[in-house]
């Protein structure tokens, strides 16, 4: 088993300002993807690359970078994409690159865990893998976002999902873990000197319960140390409380590095996008630094 780890790193902000919440979130392909009898053969690109951030340039070929599926295939029939935003946040806008001449659905799980629709994607002109972007009338709440096809030619793909907020985040600085058994977290304040450890903590934790003191502009990092669990497939986690800026991961069981150098304002990641190779019990260090909300 392949997999890579995330690491996740602090900056901050002090006004609101427009966030992709859905920056480095895992995505979960449901169905068959990259299947299909009209045009075989073409790569699927990896989920991930769904949530990083990017966009490939207007009127790409729809099979060139993107995630797709050919509904010719009855397998494919009702595929979905679900991202999972590792925390509630209120969402007013969004933004996606599909294939142009498709409409597709964009939805919110609710409170009651039911899917409603945030926005019917229409097809639009010209050629290839087009942006739209949209503006709800009042923003939603929700911890999870899932899209799927509606109507076209039956040849569908996705390059980008992008979700906004101009909600403050005003959690306590903390963070949470995906497919690792955390051991130990180390919470530093390098302006202040002070510093907390977290012994055997919970794959969520905060800092600041565990006797961390922190101001905004305070220079912060922190350190998890934890092995890879059994059916490992994202490996990386979140940070609240603070945006990141830079960081790295650490194999420490065969000693491969890597750093991380995503997006700006990015407050989840995986390694497997920055190339770290793990394997099932491998202890991985993340480490992270940056400036606390």
């Amino acid at each position: 088993m392949f997999v890579a780890f995330a690491v996740f790193i602090v900056t901050t902000t002090a006004a609101a300002t427009s966030e992709n919440v859905v920056l480095g979130k895992p995505v979960t392909l449901n169905g068959v993807f990259g299947v299909g009898p009209s045009f075989p053969g073409a790569p699927l690109a990896p989920a991930w690359t769904l949530t990083d951030g990017k966009f490939l340039p207007e009127s790409t070929w729809w099979q060139s970078g993107s995630v797709w599926w050919d509904e010719n295939y009855p397998a494919a029939v009702g595929n979905s994409i679900i991202i999972d935003l590792l925390g509630s946040y209120q969402i007013s806008s969004f933004t996606v690159q599909v294939d142009n001449n498709d409409t597709y659905r964009l939805e919110y799980r609710d409170a009651s865990n039911h899917w409603v629709t945030a926005w019917n994607i229409p097809a639009v002109c010209c050629f290839g893998l087009r942006k739209r972007t949209f503006t709800l009338s009042s923003p939603i709440s929700t911890d999870a976002l899932r899209l799927t096809a509606t109507s076209g030619d039956l040849l569908y793909s996705v390059s980008e999902i992008q979700a906004f907020t101009t909600e403050h985040d005003d959690r306590p600085v903390g963070g949470l873990v995906i497919d690792i058994a955390p051991q130990t977290v180390v919470c530093q304040n390098v302006t202040t000197g002070q510093g907390v450890t977290i012994s055997d903590p919970a794959p969520t934790w905060d800092c600041e319960a565990a006797g961390f003191g922190v101001t905004p502009g305070d220079q912060v990092a922190m350190r998890v140390r934890g092995t890879v669990e059994a059916g490992a497939t994202y490996v990386g986690g979140a940070v609240t409380g603070m945006m990141p800026s830079s960081g790295g991961c650490t194999n420490l069981t065969t000693g491969q590095q890597v750093k991380l150098q995503g997006k700006s304002g990015a407050k989840a990641a995986s390694c497997v996008a920055a190339g770290l190779v793990v394997h099932l019990g491998d202890l991985i260090q993340i480490s992270v630094q940056g400036v606390a909300e």
